[in-house]
């Protein structure tokens, strides 16, 4: 859950992560540094997003506390990057697998910022909506081509298609309330390197592989996708008008010229991918 607070033509965000707990139970652990202002900035929950309601009221105090930052108003805007693995590992231990993380808690997440966190958003015309970004996968959409059939042995694609879908219905229900950014990226490169799968074996890094590409839909298929990338891409999105409503997939390679943290160029890039 991102706060943005203007100042002049910069912005600030002051974050508050949702972490997923791997056991049953919910907890709440906040996580200040008085002795950094980025730390002061960040906040970290741990809570069981498979119930929904332990969703809710995780979101609750997170606004509540948004609420006593200061007096400004604020811009609230939601980025989702829940997933596990394609295939069995011990990340699907404790009933954490696909369906459970990519569907459910999802959708748990999707159904709560829109009745928490966007229930009282800006409604004057003109103004920007609150923005739900949700980090998914390339090949959503072709689960039947290679190598998506492979990928989606266990539902992984499926699940994420599925919460998409939702949150697609969802938003054309509570258009004036907030709009979406559906992020697709491939192969994701950069740490942390705490997922099961090639790029922790090798410790596989975009290097000088900086060069971003984006398109719409689910045409597109990038050798690899920098981590970096896609945060900076969630970022961005959810503050640029020619991303909203929209979905995307991208990608990441060897070049210069990336956008890095400038706004001008990531809306041209989304302004391109969808010409």
């Amino acid at each position: 859950v991102t706060y943005k607070k203007h100042f002049s033509f910069d912005f600030t965000y002051y974050v508050r992560l949702l972490r997923k707990a791997r056991g049953g139970s919910a907890s709440s652990s906040p996580r200040d540094d008085d002795d950094d202002d980025d730390e002061k900035r960040l906040r970290v929950r741990e809570v069981d997003v498979r119930e929904e309601r332990d969703v809710e009221k995780a979101l609750e105090t997170i606004m509540a506390e948004g609420n006593d930052d200061d007096d400004d108003e604020k811009d609230v805007d939601v980025v989702c990057c829940l997933g596990t693995t394609a295939f069995p590992s011990a990340r699907w231990k404790e009933n954490n697998g696909p369906e459970q993380t990519d569907d459910i808690a999802t959708a748990n997440v999707i159904r709560a910022a829109k009745k928490i966190c966007f229930r009282n958003a800006k409604k004057n015309k003109g103004e920007k909506k609150s923005r739900f970004v949700m980090i998914s996968s390339v090949g959503v959409t072709r689960t039947d081509k290679m190598p998506y059939v492979v990928l989606n042995l266990f539902g992984v694609l499926k699940y994420k298609r599925k919460s998409e879908t939702y949150l697609e219905r969802l938003q054309k229900e509570n258009a004036d309330d907030f709009d979406f950014t559906i992020i697709r990226p491939g192969r994701l490169t950069d740490g942390p390197y705490t997922s099961y799968d090639l790029n922790t074996l090798l410790k596989a890094t975009s290097s000088e592989r900086r060069r971003v590409e984006i398109k719409s839909g689910d045409d597109f298929d990038p050798a690899e996708t920098s981590r970096i990338a896609v945060a900076d891409c969630a970022v961005f999105a959810a503050s640029s008008a020619r991303a909203a409503n929209k979905a995307f997939v991208i990608g990441t390679k060897e070049g210069d010229g990336g956008p890095g943290q400038e706004r001008e160029k990531w809306d041209a890039l989304f302004q391109t991918s969808l010409s």
